[in-house]
């Protein structure tokens, strides 16, 4: 594999909703803390794919569960942003397997499509950005519109985008079997940022 010509992609899709991830927080000794919040059950659904060389790709759907269309639509948007060779790990969500995208998949000759394992969220990086988001970026957030948590998303998104040296992280710290070649490609990307 050659670094300047071959891009590691991870996609993964994930949801958010109104009701706030709740994290640890203070508070006085002996009393336990009570979290308000509205309770609207606006959601959000995300498309994201990480890099090897660091970038985060994403995609923002209001109040609908991402489909096969949207996956093939957001795949095509983010092959005209990388050049070169593409190898593509997709988990086994059913949308990733339908006709349409198989057809999708089989007209682009510099697409290698690789397969992660069933129930293996641990190998997966882009599970890494969730995980950052909703812990990190956005506990114990009350929201009160799909407005309001589509703009906060979309904003920690955005600030994440600009964190190369923490997308690579995540992609280290996954448990995929990289070849060597490649864990050194992403250990040098990571230790020039």
């Amino acid at each position: 594999m050659m670094a300047g010509h071959v891009t590691l992609v991870i996609l993964d899709e994930s949801g958010f909703n109104t009701t706030p991830h709740v994290r640890r927080t203070w508070a006085p000794v002996g009393r336990t803390p009570s979290f308000r919040h509205p309770f609207t059950w606006h959601k959000l659904s995300v498309i994201s794919a990480v890099t090897s060389n660091g970038q985060l790709f994403f995609r923002i759907f209001q109040q609908k569960s991402v489909k096969d269309v949207d996956i093939i639509n957001f795949l095509r948007q983010m092959l005209n942003q990388i050049e070169g060779r593409v190898i593509l790990y997709l988990d086994g969500l059913p949308q990733h397997r339908s006709k349409k995208m198989k057809k999708f998949l089989s007209k682009h000759d510099r697409l290698e499509i690789r397969r992660l394992p069933a129930y293996s969220p641990d190998m997966n990086p882009d599970e890494g950005v969730w995980s950052y988001i909703k812990t990190r970026m956005l506990p114990n957030l009350s929201i009160k519109s799909a407005k309001d948590l589509k703009k906060k998303v979309k904003s920690s998104l955005h600030r994440l985008q600009r964190r190369k040296d923490l997308i690579i992280s995540f992609l280290l710290h996954a448990e995929l079997p990289w070849d060597d070649e490649s864990r050194n490609m992403l250990y040098f990307t990571y230790k020039a940022q």
